[in-house]
């Protein structure tokens, strides 16, 4: 959304009213909501408004009795006091003002004690503060309160500036301690002298050597202090609240060459030093000649000091030519006049001045503040006369002609000013809720709730009393007729009447139609009031126009297309469940979020990006309701929805059901209302309402139950398997049962994915694993693809439910399952048992094997042969093998011998040496018939007889 300028709430726009004898108001501009109450308004701020931290220092020097014979500084300040409290009474409500008054001069200290800057000031008051809030108790009372505390002329022989802005800036370090809400403050020491330094100690007024240079230096001394870039006097810029203004209005007898201080105009003299100093603070330096009694103008020129820092500035009235105030324009008139004697021969005291009405009653003609023909009925709301000079306050002033009459005198002996805060004007509408001047664009074809629509709508008040404001009431003799010209961004002019909208609303005017605003951008708009010229009511003119009272111009709004907003559906997603069957049967409401989004849509319907709710509702967090209604279209449970995501639009609620009724199975309705109020200028929803349809169906509760061994077998017991320390997986399995009935359920029909995910605790961490589903199975047995964890002990889990999709129709009946069993081995599926049992048979096998290896497998190696008594071989050799172990040896030369068979083994005789034994043998000769004939012990080369032939040798 584009934004707009703002139009100021203090905006003032002219009119001046008169009803009979009436008081005729002032009026002000705030811009306020669409349809909003306005708050009954206060005297504004004027533009630019600030407080003053006023410091004035008062030269008391001797010499101020030649320069300031008629003690005019005195005066003075009683007028500063008149001119902060109608700044703060008329112009400035928030304006604190505070005021402290120094007189300063230079003294010789007493014999024995050492000069002090306090020696030469005297601090008059420094704690007044100026903020009349009640005028009557500011005009009775306090305004004279505070005067009677004003310090009066005195002699303080020399003059000492430093010792004087020594005490001012510890007035003003004080201040800054001292906090006071209100206006922006600002910092002004104001000096009222004759300029010119006097030292005493250096021998002012009693050397006669004692003359410009020794002011040069005393001005150079106090320049250096007031340097702007130091902290004790500093000169920041002029909206600086730090900065100090510094002003100086010089008096000057130009006659008399002992007290004409500001005759010198050379660098580093003092007026020069003068202009220096006021010129690097923001302030002036203003020169009063007061060689002439007649050219006394000091008050003025501390009142144009004063001026630049309040927004009560008097414009200068040509005494001789009539003042008209037009009704409906002047709510309030002040009129300051000051007597000083400027025709040659006329002394101030001498003149009078009157002030002179002409109007419907006749005229009135008034005189030290009262009207000489005693007409009570207009009287002025204050008045104040200090010395020469004097001042009405008018509330609402009757229209007609003012004048000023000089008596003993002429008009260059008066300074007159005058000054009226106009009329203001309070628009209500256009303004949206959130205080910009945006409205829709709207063609002339009629709006889909023209009630929406924007119309024209000011209200007018007049000034009252205590410093309050009412509504304004017309003078039936002068109407007003206001009208609104609109300009639109391609030039086009509408002009709008407004119309007085009656007692129920007093002081409101409004557009008779609303407003067009067929095309997009800035349009400009002024209101405008007019009435009868006074000169025309009065006959002392014919044929002039209407009198412009009210004319306020440079508003604005802005024109934009509005962004369309519509509420969608975001949650429930699914169909969601409607009952749920407890253990015992009976049929109870199943609870169930929702959750809403706001969307902008388009001219099509289409929707677009989520909108933040903060943007478009004046309270966004309770800017929806939610209603569920029956597939009756009876409400069975209103909710409000909770902002729980405001960058996507997102409101969320729960509909909990707690009705004991059971709600049957069908369409119901989610309706969604908006409660808030919402900016109509910069939004508009497709329907203040917007309802969904979802079905829901009856549920059937599902239970959950866990089978498993309270203690497993960690290993498995199979032989083998256990010796290779095979882990089982753990025995767990669920089985799904309709919770009312008791009957199993096949997994495959009731879950919508095939399997549920469930971790177990180990001793050795967590198992991640899932229940499968098995076809045609009703039993889900847990597995896992990760390492089972070789850890006896206790294991256990619990399956969370709450996120595993059902069947449309099922609901689990708990969300959560725990289980636990332990796992350790026995005998037979221990794998330390097992492999121990292995090893030992093993080691029994191995032994038997080489039992029966060595059986089988280490026989004799060598040969057998027969020798005669020679040594010579008869029958043989025959080679032994090593396989088998015995060797038999068949022949038919040993049968002619009378031998059958001949056995061969090794042996270990004990009788042989360790090498001997290992190549013995044994050797078994059998004859012919079986019968044993040798057996004997054989090693190599040794012979055992055999027969008479010969030897069974063993080589």
């Amino acid at each position: 959304m584009s934004t707009i300028e703002r139009i100021p709430d203090n905006v003032v726009i002219s009119s001046l009213i008169n009803l009979g004898v009436a008081i005729i108001g002032l009026v002000f501009l705030v811009v306020t909501p669409l349809f909003s109450v306005a708050a009954q308004p206060q005297i504004p701020q004027t533009e630019g408004c600030v407080a003053l931290d006023l410091v004035v220092l008062l030269d008391q020097s001797s010499s101020m009795k030649t320069n300031d014979p008629n003690k005019l500084r005195i005066e003075a300040l009683e007028q500063i006091v008149d001119q902060l409290g109608d700044n703060n009474l008329y112009f400035c409500r928030d304006a604190k003002h505070r005021m402290a008054i120094v007189g300063f001069g230079d003294t010789l200290p007493l014999e024995g004690k050492e000069s002090s800057a306090d020696d030469d000031v005297r601090v008059y008051v420094s704690d007044i503060v100026i903020a009349p809030q009640n005028p009557n108790a500011w005009i009775n009372k306090t305004r004279n309160d505070i005067k009677n505390r004003l310090p009066g002329s005195e002699d303080l022989h020399g003059t000492d500036f430093l010792a004087a802005f020594q005490k001012a800036r510890e007035i003003l370090n004080t201040w800054d301690r001292q906090k006071i809400e209100g206006a922006d403050r600002r910092k002004l020491v104001l000096v009222i002298t004759d300029g010119g330094p006097c030292i005493l100690a250096e021998g002012c007024g009693i050397n006669p050597g004692y003359g410009p240079e020794q002011m040069r230096k005393h001005m150079q001394n106090l320049e250096k202090y007031l340097d702007p870039n130091s902290h004790y006097f500093p000169w920041r810029g002029a909206g600086n609240p730090n900065s100090v203004n510094i002003s100086v209005v010089a008096l000057n007898d130009e006659e008399n060459p002992s007290y004409n201080y500001l005759e010198d105009k050379s660098e580093g003299s003092v007026s020069a030093t003068w202009e220096r100093i006021t010129a690097n603070h923001g302030g002036k330096f203003t020169p009063v000649a007061t060689d002439k009694p007649q050219n006394l103008k000091l008050s003025t020129q501390v009142y144009d000091t004063l001026s630049p820092f309040l927004a009560n500035h008097l414009e200068r009235w040509e005494c001789g030519k009539p003042l008209w105030v037009n009704p409906y324009d002047s709510s309030l008139l002040i009129i300051q006049v000051w007597r000083i004697g400027a025709s040659a021969g006329h002394l101030p005291h001498d003149v009078k001045v009157k002030l002179r009405h002409t109007g419907f009653d006749g005229i009135t003609v008034f005189e030290g503040g009262s009207p000489t023909n005693q007409n009570q009925s207009f009287v002025p709301r204050d008045y104040s006369a200090t010395g020469l000079s004097e001042r009405y306050v008018f509330y609402n002033p009757l229209p007609g002609k003012y004048e000023i009459q000089v008596e003993d005198g002429s008009c260059p002996d008066v300074d007159v000013r005058y000054g009226h805060d106009k009329v203001q004007l309070q628009v209500l509408e256009p303004a949206s809720a959130n205080g910009s001047d945006v409205l829709p664009a709207v063609l002339d074809t009629p709006h889909y709730d023209t009630s929406l629509l924007p119309q024209f709508r000011v209200k007018l008040f007049m000034h009252g009393d205590e410093g309050k404001l009412m509504p304004l009431v017309e003078n039936p003799a002068f109407p007003l007729a206001l009208n609104v010209v609109v300009t639109q961004p391609d030039n086009q002019k509408v002009v709008y009447p407004l119309v007085r909208t009656g007692e129920e609303e007093p002081g409101v005017f409004v557009s008779q139609d609303y407003i067009r605003t067929p095309v997009e951008g800035i349009y400009h708009w002024t209101v405008e009031g007019t009435t009868i010229d006074p000169r025309v009511a009065l006959k002392e003119a014919d044929d002039l126009p209407p009198v412009t009272v009210v004319e306020e111009t440079d508003l604005t709004f802005q024109v934009t297309n509005v962004t369309r907003f519509d509420v969608t559906l975001v949650e429930p997603k699914t169909v969601p469940p409607i009952n749920m069957v407890s253990p015992e049967g009976e049929m109870v409401p199943q609870p169930f979020d929702v959750a809403i989004r706001i969307v902008a849509t388009g001219q099509d319907g289409k929707e677009g990006e989520p909108l933040n709710p903060q943007r478009i509702f004046s309270e966004p967090k309770e800017a929806l309701q939610a209603e569920l209604l029956d597939p009756n279209g009876q409400v069975i449970e209103t909710i409000a929805l909770r902002l729980v995501e405001p960058a996507t639009g997102t409101y969320r609620g729960t509909f909990r059901q707690e009705t004991k009724d059971v709600d049957p199975a069908g369409t119901y309705q989610i309706r969604v209302t908006l409660l808030s109020t919402y900016d109509r200028f910069a939004f508009s929803p497709v329907s203040l309402e917007r309802t969904f349809a979802i079905e829901r169906t009856r549920i059937y509760p599902v239970r959950a139950e866990i089978f498993t061994q309270a203690t497993q077998n960690l290993h498995s017991s199979n032989f083998l398997e256990s010796i290779r320390g095979v882990i089982l997986p753990p025995d767990v399995q669920m089985r799904l049962f309709n919770q009312a009935t008791n009957e199993p359920l096949l997994p495959e029909e009731i879950l919508t994915e095939e399997s549920i995910n469930a971790s177990i605790q180990t001793p050795a961490g967590i198992l991640t694993g899932t229940f499968n589903v098995i076809a045609d199975q009703e039993t889900m047995p847990w597995r896992t693809t990760a390492p089972l964890p070789d850890a006896p002990g206790r294991y256990w889990g619990e399956v969370d439910l709450s996120t595993v999709s059902l069947q449309t129709g099922y609901e689990f009946f708990e969300d959560t399952i725990p289980f636990e069993f332990s796992r350790k081995d026995n005998l037979f599926s221990n794998p330390s048992v097992t492999r121990l049992i292995a090893g030992i048979c093993a080691v029994l096998t191995l032994l038997l094997i080489v039992w029966i290896a060595s059986i089988l497998f280490f026989g004799p190696k060598g040969q057998l042969e027969i020798v005669n008594w020679k040594g010579e071989t008869l029958e043989g050799p025959w080679q032994l093998k090593r396989i088998p172990s015995r060797n038999t040896i068949r022949s038919t030369a040993l049968e002619d011998y009378g031998i059958g068979k001949i056995y061969v083994w090794r042996s270990h005789p004990p009788s042989f040496t360790e090498t001997e034994s290992r190549r013995a043998v044994r050797v078994r000769v059998l004859d012919i018939n079986n019968q044993v004939v040798l057996d004997d012990t054989l090693v190599p080369e040794q012979s055992s007889p055999l027969t008479q032939e010969g030897d069974l040798m063993y080589r």
